[in-house]
C-alpha cells in the first residue's frame, strides 16, 4: 500500500492558483492519503483529494491542539470519500502531529510558502515535516506558494502555485 502524506501552510496565499493545485493533486496516486487536519493547505488538500480520489483510503491526523483546526470532513458530499480521523491525545501538539503523518507515509508532498532557507521559514511547521521526512529517507517534494518565487531554488519539484502579484 502506497500513502503519500501532506504538509503546508496554514494560511493560503490570497492569489491561489486552486485549479492548478487540484490539477497537481490529481498527479498523485497512491492507496492511502493522510493529511494533518489544519486549516489552510490540511483542509484544501484533504477535501480535493476526497473529491478526486473517492476509493482511496484517507486518514486525517488531528493534534491534541484544536486552535487551528479545520473540520472540512464534517461537511463533504456523500460521493467524497469519508476519511478515517484519528483524534490524537489531548497533550499533542503539532510537531506530534507532523511526526504521525511522517510515520504513516511512503512520500510527503509539501506546500510551504517561503523556501527553507528563508528567515520567514524559520518556524516552520512544514518544513518541520519535510526535515522530519528526509531524516527517514521518505521521499519530498514541495511546492512554494509565493508567486515571486517562480524558479527559486535547486529542486526540479519547487512550482509557483500563485498568480502574479504576491500571496
Amino acid at each position: 500500500m502506497h500513502t503519500i502524506g501532506f504538509s503546508g501552510a496554514k494560511e493560503l496565499p490570497k492569489n491561489l492558483d486552486t485549479i492548478q493545485l487540484r490539477y497537481l493533486l490529481s498527479q498523485f496516486r497512491a492507496d492511502r492519503y493522510v493529511t494533518g487536519a489544519c486549516m489552510g493547505i490540511d483542509a484544501l488538500v484533504g477535501a480535493t483529494l476526497a473529491a478526486l480520489r473517492p476509493d482511496a483510503l484517507h486518514l486525517v491526523i488531528v493534534p491534541g491542539n484544536h486552535n487551528r483546526i479545520d473540520r472540512w470532513w464534517e461537511h463533504t458530499p456523500t460521493a467524497w470519500a469519508k476519511p478515517v480521523v484519528l483524534f490524537m491525545p489531548p497533550v499533542t501538539n503539532y510537531a506530534m502531529r507532523n511526526l504521525a503523518i511522517v510515520s504513516a507515509s511512503d512520500e510527503l508532498i509539501a506546500f510551504p510558502v517561503w523556501p527553507e532557507s528563508d528567515p520567514r521559514s524559520r518556524r516552520s511547521g512544514t518544513w518541520q515535516t519535510v526535515r522530519m521526512a528526509r531524516e527517514r529517507n521518505l521521499d519530498v517534494s514541495h511546492f512554494l506558494l509565493h508567486a515571486d518565487l517562480i524558479g527559486y531554488g535547486p529542486r526540479a519539484t519547487t512550482s509557483r502555485l500563485t498568480a502574479p502579484g504576491g500571496p
